[in-house]
């Protein structure tokens, strides 16, 4: 109730709240309670689009998340349901949580923003919920992610002639089919970096990952074989990479060790085994094979020098003499070496 003296006039202020985009028209009377005269307006409200209701901003790590919550308000008389399919996000690397919350009347609710990145670099982003109560609510996010000071690494050890294998695991969270670039590069003794290592190689050069269909993402793997060529220790560093910029890496750490003795061969009298021999060293090299018991030899002669990675058979020939014993031991050896030692 308001008065208005004769002959004058008086403001009055109208407050009007809109929740959603749209217009709205409506009639505004103001009436005498005495007299019964009245006046009246024909109103017609148009509704923009809400403004940004804030900046969120959010950096993490490479493939590590981060949460920032963001309070949900419903002024209404009724509950409100908000789910994910009502948010619109124009980055694949930033989604909320939970995927479903009701809000009593009268009472707000907390929504997780959550961040992670899968390339290191700063960009912007915006976030939308449209709920059909409660209308738009827009916000802008500036995300940055960051390299990680955390490195993964794996740890090879065998002996020299013997190749180790083992998996590395990574999780793919893209959302569409992906192919990765699979790379092993040495790292030498004063810690550089570059050229293919020679003792580490990867059971294959590509990788076809399919979509992450959920947020948690997929893993994947891939195997790490480690072949040494010399006695001592090894470094290299595995890189897999996407078209997208996304990189994975892990540093291998090799020891390798003497050649270890070969399980017993039988070998009839007069008769022959075939022992197959490798050469593990990065060149090609001369192998001396000799016996410590006379009654073993070789039935044929190798080939010469044996070419890097590459096996051939050795055919050896037992012949019975009551002189000696009936076991021995073949001893391939090169360079300065220690020596193969197989039992016969």
């Amino acid at each position: 109730t308001f008065d208005v003296a004769g002959q004058s006039t008086k403001d009055y202020k109208l407050n009007f709240l809109a929740y959603k985009e749209g217009s709205c028209s409506f009639t505004l009377t103001f009436k005498n309670s005495a007299t019964e005269d009245y006046i009246f307006y024909e109103m017609e409200m148009t509704i923009d689009p809400p403004e940004v209701l804030g900046v969120i901003e959010l950096s993490s790590v490479v493939r590590q998340s981060i949460t920032k919550v963001i309070t949900i308000d419903n002024p209404l008389q009724t509950p409100v349901t908000i789910d994910r399919s009502q948010f619109s996000i124009d980055n694949d690397d930033v989604f909320v949580t939970p995927e479903s919350v009701t809000i009593p009347p009268q009472r707000e609710s907390p929504i997780e923003v959550n961040f992670r990145p899968l390339i290191i670099g700063e960009s912007e982003a915006s976030l939308v919920l449209d709920n059909p109560d409660l209308g738009v609510y827009s916000y802008k996010l500036l995300l940055k992610g960051q390299k990680s000071t955390m490195q993964r690494s794996l740890h090879f050890k065998t002996s020299l002639g013997s190749e180790l294998l083992q998996a590395f695991r990574f999780v793919n969270y893209v959302k569409k089919p992906t192919a990765y670039t699979v790379k092993i590069e040495k790292i030498s003794a004063s810690g550089a970096q570059g050229g293919a290592a020679t003792d580490f190689k990867a059971e294959q050069a590509s990788i076809s990952a399919p979509a992450a269909d959920t947020h948690n993402g997929i893993e994947i793997s891939t195997n790490i074989i480690f072949q040494p060529n010399n006695i001592g220790e090894s470094r290299a560093i595995l890189l897999i990479t996407n078209p997208d910029g996304i990189e994975y890496s892990c540093l291998l750490y090799g020891h390798t060790s003497a050649p270890q003795p070969q399980p017993i061969t039988k070998i009839m009298h007069t008769k022959t085994a075939n022992i197959d021999f490798k050469n593990p060293l990065s060149e090609k090299a001369e192998f001396i094979i000799r016996f410590d018991n006379p009654c073993f030899s070789l039935a044929n002669k190798l080939p010469g020098p044996i070419e890097p990675g590459k096996n051939v058979q050795i055919t050896v020939k037992f012949d019975f003499n009551e002189t000696y014993s009936t076991t021995g031991r073949m001893l391939i050896s090169t360079k300065d070496l220690p020596a193969w030692i197989y039992y016969l």
